[in-house]
């Protein structure tokens, strides 16, 4: 086999490793960013789930001690649904940012998988 034909050859792998290991790590931080949302809408459901329990127990506390469920009972409990609703939606805000975060980052590994491939194809041009 001639020099040229294996210089060309060994950078065709070269460039189509670097091509794939960006898509490979592409790949992982998009899923990364698939499991970020999932666990963050699970961690919000849970949040809510327990907040509900919260004021479940608040109001029977008030039931059994005999408290009507107005005035300041009634605020105690607006007040934990209101904290239940500011840790869900502060849960979602950083479940999404980090989302983001993955995806900029799958995009950016994308992109140097690319670059990776064009560098070897361009050394092989000027090494001819």
């Amino acid at each position: 086999m001639n020099p040229f034909t294996m210089m060309f050859l060994s950078t065709m792998v070269s460039g189509g490793s670097k091509l794939m290991a960006g898509q490979a790590e592409s790949d992982a931080f998009n899923e990364q960013a698939r499991e970020t949302r999932r666990v963050g809408a699970e961690k919000s459901r849970v949040a809510g789930l327990e907040g509900r329990r919260v004021v479940g127990s608040q109001k029977a506390g008030f039931g059994a001690a005999g408290v009507e469920l107005e005035g300041s009972p009634m605020l105690v409990m607006m007040e934990s649904i209101g904290e239940t609703m500011r840790e869900q939606e502060s849960i979602i805000a950083g479940a999404k940012s980090e989302e983001k975060t993955l995806r900029k980052k799958a995009k950016q590994s994308r992109m140097a998988g690319y670059m990776g491939a064009a560098e070897s194809l361009f050394t092989l041009g000027a090494n001819s």
